[in-house]
């Protein structure tokens, strides 16, 4: 029996506990809280196998988010922002292998993607909880000021388990990347138990492997309609060893309206401030998580002219930008997704470069 199913980017199209039987293994499902989101994995396995996959994946998760929330007062990314401009901070292994992800990412996308935009996230926070009475206290000389403590080069890896920021004042935000590398984290784990295939639905970042008798189907949302609505699906058939990830950032889904302006809960790096883009959202596909969360996010902010300049630096990394035409949606994809992508409407024209 094959496990079929169709999962919308930014919503769960998933039932919770379910198994069935396929040969000697089942498929079993789960779904819990972690990372302040909703996450749903699913394994193909033998029974036992299976149930000690989803137990130490979710464990795994938390371990991962207690270690790289800035939000949790002991974690490696909450020391290190406390001890910024004064001290390295001793971290854990997969702390320090997400950070020199982040910092390569950073390089590759000239900033667009940067861990360091902590102070940023701090100041537009105030937007969120004060409103429209809270804006003219966002002035450019405070966006200014907290622009000057973003730069990834800021952050220094000193040894396998020794990192450091520089400036007084920085501080790391990893919620552009975290959630990809965990779904990593993840995957490598069930492999290691022997896990078949697998499906894990990261609050919205997703990620697929093994080889199945029907293809694997996911949906791409259609940034418009609701959150059942899909604007295209790929298709996916590869060997049992091979992993694929798509990983989608919008600005349609979390803003806020003040003074007359849609402000996105996307800001670029470079100015401070949210974006204003005619780019709905951005979907990329990579066989590692950690890259596409990051480079969906980069692509949002900087636009589909210089994302174009980036892909050819990443052979095997393909994407999906998606506006609104009038009434219709205008989709344009990377070449390596011709054959895998399909539109599930009539009116969206799919554009192919």
């Amino acid at each position: 029996m094959c496990l079929k199913k169709l999962l919308c980017l930014g919503g769960l199209a998933a039932a919770i506990g379910v198994l069935i039987y396929w040969n000697d293994a089942v498929v079993l499902e789960r779904a819990e809280a972690r990372m302040n989101t909703w996450m749903t994995l699913s394994v193909e396995a033998p029974r036992e196998t299976a149930n000690r996959a989803l137990d130490g994946s979710f464990a795994l998760l938390r371990k991962l988010n207690d270690g790289l929330s800035r939000y949790v007062e002991t974690s490696d990314i909450s020391r290190l922002n406390a001890s910024a401009g004064a001290a390295p901070v001793k971290v854990a292994p997969e702390t320090w292998e997400l950070l020199q992800s982040a910092l390569i990412l950073s390089e590759a996308t000239e900033g667009y993607f940067d861990p360091t935009v902590g102070p940023l996230t701090d100041l537009w926070r105030i937007l969120a909880k004060e409103g429209s009475s809270g804006f003219p206290v966002l002035a450019e000389n405070a966006v200014a000021a907290a622009r000057e403590l973003v730069d990834y080069r800021s952050l220094s890896l000193i040894s396998p388990d020794l990192a450091f920021l520089r400036s007084r004042g920085t501080a790391l935000d990893l919620g552009a990347i975290a959630k990809g590398y965990a779904a990593d984290k993840v995957a490598d784990y069930c492999k290691t138990l022997g896990v078949r295939s697998a499906l894990l639905d990261l609050g919205g970042n997703i990620l697929v492997w093994g080889s199945r008798k029907k293809p694997w189907r996911l949906g791409v949302r259609h940034p418009l309609k609701g959150r059942d609505s899909i604007a295209c699906v790929l298709e996916f058939s590869f060997a049992s060893n091979e992993v694929m990830s798509v990983v989608t950032s919008g600005s349609y889904e979390r803003f806020r309206e003040i003074d007359g302006k849609r402000l996105s809960h996307v800001f670029d790096p470079h100015t401070g401030f949210p974006i204003e883009t005619s780019l709905l959202s951005v979907s990329v596909i990579d066989p590692r998580s950690a890259k596409a969360d990051a480079l969906a996010t980069a692509f949002l902010v900087m636009g589909e002219e210089k994302a174009r300049g980036i892909l050819r630096r990443f052979q095997g990394t393909e994407a999906i930008f998606i506006y609104q035409d009038g009434d219709k949606l205008a989709i344009n994809v990377t070449i390596g997704l011709e054959k895998s992508l399909k539109s599930s409407e009539t009116e969206a024209a799919i554009n192919i470069f």
